[in-house]
């Protein structure tokens, strides 16, 4: 063979390599799940029956992204106790651009941290994750919004959005913190007015989970044997309507079984971009 089949052989498969790997980018990416009924809401997962409910292998959540001719929805389902508790007290942020690029536009935060009820400057508190969340839920009452027309800044969840948005936190019957987001799509693509128009653009969304700040010279190990005290939940409602302690839906061990590892991973922050297409009429 002469050195210069040798060479075009080479970039062949090398332009082949590079088309396999393109495909499988786009075929990697995100579609979301068309909805033809409104959801309300309400912090409960019922009418996300027709979403594709996806896992992120990164940080371990359970996420669901749909939209109608009108609205983006984002569902984010927690099972697992170390998410829901930095989700419930370090606090939780959704980032969106239009254009599907991983650079944030736009974002929705909540819950915000909850400071009255610092673990940095109470230790002894880490014995017992299931109160963590309790309080962090107990005080989900605002939100706050950047990068959209008006409305931005802090909101209490009780009161209306100039742009439309709502959102909803609730305990499912599985004791599994289920968190629920409605954006008017306008909102999010402001120089495009007809569904048909915006169909065709991608939207990257972010999943972002703050850190819990760790205490000064406490021990990881020491509380992560921890059997806290009794359960405490309760089934949440627009803005997190306040769990009841006295009917239970939370396991009654609360960190039992979480090892030194998992509980380190309280004190990280993690952020996962998907790029999505907007679904279209079924």
């Amino acid at each position: 063979m002469t050195r210069l089949a040798t060479i075009f052989k080479s970039r062949l498969s090398c332009s082949a390599f590079f088309y396999l790997w393109f495909v499988s980018q786009i075929n990697a990416q995100d579609t979301a799940s068309w909805l033809s009924k409104e959801i309300t809401m309400d912090g409960l997962p019922s009418e996300w029956k027709d979403a594709d409910l996806k896992k992120d292998s990164k940080a371990g959540h359970l996420y669901c992204i749909a939209n109608d001719s009108s609205i983006l929805y984002i569902g984010l389902l927690l099972k697992d106790e170390i998410l829901k508790t930095k989700f419930s007290n370090a606090g939780f942020s959704i980032f969106l651009n239009s254009e599907g690029k991983e650079k944030r536009s736009f974002s929705v935060d909540f819950p915000l941290p909850d400071a009255e009820y610092d673990i940095a400057s109470d230790p002894a508190r880490l014995m017992d994750l299931k109160r963590i969340q309790y309080m962090g839920m107990l005080h989900a009452n605002q939100y706050r919004l950047s990068g959209f027309n008006g409305g931005n800044g802090k909101q209490n969840t009780s009161d209306e959005n100039k742009n439309g948005v709502q959102l909803a936190l609730g305990i499912t019957d599985s004791a599994f913190l289920f968190y629920e987001v409605k954006i008017p799509l306008p909102a999010i693509f402001k120089q495009m007015t007809s569904f048909k128009e915006i169909s065709q653009q991608n939207i990257a969304v972010c999943f972002s989970f703050n850190a819990m700040t760790k205490p000064s010279g406490q021990s990881s190990q020491s509380s992560s044997s921890a059997v806290p005290p009794g359960p405490v939940s309760g089934r949440g409602g627009r803005g997190g309507t306040q769990p009841d302690p006295q009917n239970s839906g939370f396991p009654a061990r609360g960190n039992a079984g979480q090892d030194f590892g998992q509980m380190e991973n309280l004190f990280h922050s993690s952020k996962t971009w998907k790029t999505v297409s907007l679904a279209k009429p079924l």
